[in-house]
């Protein structure tokens, strides 16, 4: 992770710390499981950290440019009570098949084929309001268009349930040169109308084509 500072990539061992540590993940007790300062902690989290950019280098460490890897974009649902925490509303609970109050994350990741394996690369949380002449579907377009350069080369698809089988996702994927995999709505219709100029039947082919009608009956 060339790309880094130097106290970046001290600061990422916060991630080993986390998944060793006992008790509450605060700042006092994880500087007892690692060998920085809880003053350190303190002081970098109030500084940013590109973590897309860390997903990235890590995933090009772990993923070999031969295999098969297709990009997969999904929204979570995740249970919150209370009416302070940012982002409160109702989203669709995919495993109560229904809509329920709490909070939704938007996530890209990639897929290896192969090993059956997903591999993080970002994730956004969804507001709970959108602008003016938008909806929810904008703000997973515009997740995409940000973080997409963030996958590997050699991913061609973008696979999505049946929810992203929209005509503004799908033209976002192709915009950024891939292709979508999804599943169509049952009520998906596929028939488009004849937009060119529909010629004139004469009266021959006309009388012909009834005479056909009549022979079948």
């Amino acid at each position: 992770m060339s790309s880094l500072s130097k106290p970046q990539k001290i600061f990422t061992t916060l991630l080993t710390s986390i998944s060793s540590c006992y008790g509450k993940v605060n700042y006092s007790n994880l500087s007892r499981f690692n060998g920085l300062n809880e003053k350190t902690f303190r002081r970098w989290f109030n500084k940013p950290l590109d973590f897309i950019n860390i997903n990235r280098l890590g995933n090009q460490k772990v993923i070999a440019g031969s295999v098969c890897v297709v990009a997969a974009l999904d929204c979570s649902f995740i249970n919150k009570s209370g009416d302070k925490t940012y982002g409160l509303g109702k989203y669709w609970n995919g495993k109560q098949g229904k809509a329920e109050r709490g909070l939704e994350i938007s996530t890209l990741a990639i897929v290896d084929v192969g090993y059956k394996t997903a591999y993080h690369v970002s994730t956004q949380q969804t507001p709970p309001h959108c602008a003016a002449n938008e909806t929810r579907v904008d703000e997973y377009v515009r997740h995409f268009k940000e973080d997409c350069w963030a996958l590997p080369k050699q991913v061609r698809y973008v696979v999505t349930d049946a929810y992203y089988t929209k005509t503004l996702i799908t033209e976002a994927i192709l915009e950024k040169g891939l292709h979508q995999i999804g599943k169509l709505r049952h009520d998906a219709n596929l028939r488009y109308l004849y937009q060119d100029q529909k010629p004139k039947a004469d009266r021959v082919s006309m009388m012909a084509n009834l005479s056909w009608v009549k022979r079948r009956v």
